[in-house]
C-alpha cells in the first residue's frame, strides 16, 4: 500500500505541467528530472520498501504505546519525526531535489572525465608539427587549461606547465626561425631588386653609349677642335666635354666679337691658339681668292694658303715663343727662307704686337683683316676682294 501511495504522488506520473521535469536523452526515452522512468520506478520501490519494513513497524510501535490510534496521530515530539520520514518518502520534491544531486554529481564526473581526457590529449599532442599561428593558439589553450584546472584534477597541474614551457620554448624557436626566414626572404627581394636596378643601369648605360656613339659620329670630333656652344645641345655639349673639350670665351678675328666654343687642344698648343687657328682659317675661308687653306702641326708655319698660285703663310703666337730664343731664330730662318715676304705673326693678345713687329709682319685679331689685304699687296697690284 505504501510503494503505491508512493507511486502515485511520484512525479513520473505526473502530467507535463505538473512538478515532474523532463526531457529526453539521444535514444528517445523520457528523462524526468535527470533521471528515466524506469530509474525513478526503481527508487520509488525502494523507498516504499523501507518505509514498509522501517517506517511503519515504528509507527505501529508507537500506536500501541500511545493505547490509541487518534491518540498517535496526533503530532507530538515524540511522533514528529515520524511524520518527517513518511512526507520526506513521498514528496516529489525530495525526489526532485535527490534526483538534482545525483544528476550534477554524474555531471561533475562526466566534466572531469572529458577535462581529464582533454588534458591527456593536449599532453600527447606534438607541437613540433605546429605553425607558429597554430602553436600560439595551443600555448593559450594549455593556459585556459590551467586557470580553469579543477581540484580533482590538480595532479595534472606540473605536467601542463611543463608542458606549457616546452611549447613556449618551441615557439620562441619557430619565431626564431621566422624571423631569419623573413630576413632571408627579404634579402632575395634585395638581391632581386638590385639586379634589376643593375640590369636597367646597364640597359642605361648601352643606350647612353649608343647616343653617344650616334652624337658623335655626327659631329665628328676626330676633324674638329672648335664648336660653337651655342650650336650645340645640352647633351653635346656634355658629351664633347666628356671627351676633353673645354669651355672657352674668345674673340673671333671672323665674327669680330666675343664668342662662347668648346676647345680641345691640339699636341703642346694651349686652348687659346687652337681657337685663334680655327678663327683664322673662318676668316681665310670667306675671301675671295684664296684657297688650300691648311693647319700644319710640324715646324713650319702653323697654317698656309694659296692665293694666285703664291703660297702665304700665317705664324700664330700667344707669347710661348718668345723666352725660347734659339727656337725663335730657327722658325724666323725657316719662315724668311720659305715664304719670303708672304708670312706674317698674328697675336692672340695686342700686349704681344710690339714684341712680335720686330720680327716681321704682325697683326692682332681686330685688325687681321687689314694686315691680310697689306700682305697680299706686295706681291700684287690688285687688292683682294674680302667678302
Amino acid at each position: 500500500m505504501t510503494t503505491f501511495l508512493m507511486l502515485f504522488f511520484s512525479p513520473i506520473y505526473f502530467k507535463e505541467k505538473s512538478l515532474g521535469e523532463y526531457d529526453e536523452n539521444k535514444s528517445g526515452v523520457r528523462i524526468i528530472m535527470g533521471i528515466e522512468p524506469t530509474e525513478a520506478i526503481l527508487l520509488m520501490i525502494v523507498s516504499g520498501l523501507i518505509i514498509s519494513s522501517i517506517v511503519i513497524p515504528m509507527w505501529n510501535e508507537f500506536v500501541i504505546e500511545s493505547k490509541s490510534a487518534l491518540h498517535s496521530m496526533i503530532p507530538t515530539m515524540k511522533n514528529l519525526w515520524i511524520y518527517l520520514l513518511i512526507i520526506i518518502g513521498i514528496s516529489p520534491f525530495f525526489y526532485k531535489w535527490l534526483f538534482r544531486k545525483l544528476e550534477k554529481r554524474k555531471e561533475r564526473k562526466r566534466e572531469l572525465k572529458k577535462g581529464e581526457s582533454e588534458i591527456e590529449e593536449i599532453l600527447k599532442e606534438n607541437i613540433k608539427l605546429y605553425d607558429l599561428l597554430e602553436l600560439k593558439r595551443f600555448i593559450n589553450k594549455i593556459s585556459e587549461r590551467l586557470e580553469n584546472l579543477p581540484e580533482e584534477l590538480i595532479g595534472y597541474e606540473e605536467e601542463l606547465k611543463e608542458f606549457l614551457l616546452k611549447s613556449e620554448k618551441c615557439l620562441e624557436e619557430l619565431k626564431h626561425k621566422e624571423t631569419l626566414l623573413e630576413i632571408n626572404r627579404k634579402k632575395e627581394e634585395a638581391e632581386e631588386r638590385i639586379n634589376l636596378i643593375n640590369q636597367e643601369i646597364e640597359e642605361k648605360k648601352r643606350e647612353m653609349a649608343q647616343e653617344k656613339y650616334n652624337i658623335l659620329l655626327s659631329l665628328k670630333p676626330d676633324e674638329n677642335t672648335v664648336y660653337k656652344k651655342n650650336s650645340l645641345n645640352n647633351n653635346e655639349i656634355k658629351i664633347l666635354k666628356g671627351e676633353g673639350y673645354s669651355q672657352l670665351n674668345e674673340f673671333c678675328v671672323y665674327e669680330q666679337k666675343r664668342i662662347p666654343v668648346l676647345i680641345r687642344s691640339v699636341l703642346n698648343h694651349s686652348p687659346r691658339h687652337t681657337f685663334l687657328v680655327w678663327s683664322v682659317k673662318r676668316l681665310l675661308k670667306k675671301i675671295n681668292g684664296i684657297k688650300h687653306i691648311e693647319e700644319n702641326l710640324t715646324k713650319d708655319a702653323d697654317m698656309t694658303f694659296t692665293y694666285e698660285r703664291e703660297i702665304y703663310a700665317l705664324e700664330i703666337e700667344t707669347g710661348n715663343l718668345l723666352g725660347k730664343h734659339e727656337q725663335l731664330k730657327e722658325k724666323l730662318i725657316h719662315l724668311n727662307r720659305t715664304y719670303p715676304e708672304k708670312w706674317m705673326f698674328v697675336v692672340s693678345n695686342r700686349d704681344l704686337f710690339s714684341k712680335y713687329k720686330k720680327l716681321g709682319m704682325t697683326a692682332t685679331r681686330n685688325n687681321l683683316l687689314e694686315k691680310l689685304e697689306k700682305l697680299l699687296k706686295i706681291t700684287h697690284t690688285e687688292i683682294p676682294y674680302v667678302f
